[in-house]
């Protein structure tokens, strides 16, 4: 696909309805910020929207085909509205995302999505890959869990976003690109290094390869499907 976007890949029965109305609104731009591997964090007025810390917006586009899911990377207390996106060669919507001036109009739908918090008082394991951590920091800046374990992968360290807002908590970095470590360098690894708690919730979220090999490696270690809980994205950078 030639897009980063989102979709719910999750299992039967596993989505939970929000009482939160969906709305559209316009926001200006804030702040656009560059950050390695060709990633951007667009900062977007509120506008009061109220939303679940995982939920996302659709962004629109100049067209209806160009318009995308992103999930929001913000707190649900937090002043502005936060995307991460990575921008794809030939992308209908990232590229015009990435040229974005301060003040710039960006028109939104949202929010959308039910890959939230289920209970908070049970242990959680968040397992993202690329901007596929964006909803970790959310479910961070919304909840404070107090027993988290967050298992992030990415292409190099430096694609390692957010990774200073994970200091409270038990944290491995999978870094596939770097050789000559004894750390794991795919999210797979960790896990089996880590152990495989059938009491914890899962949270995945990034590439489609990685959402159906971990959801295996859980449903095989005796963790029921209705504790794993997925956000796939269409686009998986190769590596």
């Amino acid at each position: 696909m030639e897009e980063t976007s989102t979709y719910s890949d999750r299992f039967a029965g596993d989505a939970v309805p929000s009482s939160v109305p969906v709305r559209s609104g316009v926001s200006r731009v804030v702040n656009l910020c560059s950050l390695p591997g060709d990633a951007f964090e667009l900062t977007l007025e509120r506008k009061d929207l109220e939303f679940e810390a995982g939920m996302n917006i659709t962004l629109h586009g100049n067209d209806p085909i160009d318009d995308r899911e992103y999930s929001l990377c913000n707190g649900i207390r937090d002043q502005h509205l936060q995307i991460l996106f990575r921008r794809i060669p030939n992308g209908r919507l990232t590229n015009y995302l990435a040229e974005l001036s301060l003040g710039d109009s960006v028109p939104w739908t949202g929010p959308f999505g039910s890959f939230t918090l289920r209970d908070p008082s049970r242990p959680i394991v968040f397992i993202g890959t690329g901007t596929g951590i964006a909803p970790c920091r959310s479910f961070v800046r919304s909840h404070l869990p107090t027993d988290l374990t967050i298992l992030q992968g990415a292409r190099t360290e430096a694609e390692l976003y957010y990774r200073k807002e994970w200091a409270p908590y038990q944290f491995a970095a999978c870094v596939s690109r770097k050789c000559g470590s004894n750390q794991p360098q795919y999210v797979h690894q960790a896990l089996d290094q880590l152990g495989i708690h059938v009491g914890a919730h899962y949270y995945l979220c990034g590439g489609f390869e990685m959402i159906h090999s971990v959801s295996g490696q859980l449903l095989a270690a005796g963790v029921s499907r209705d504790s794993i809980h997925t956000e796939a994205y269409y686009y998986k950078a190769m590596d």
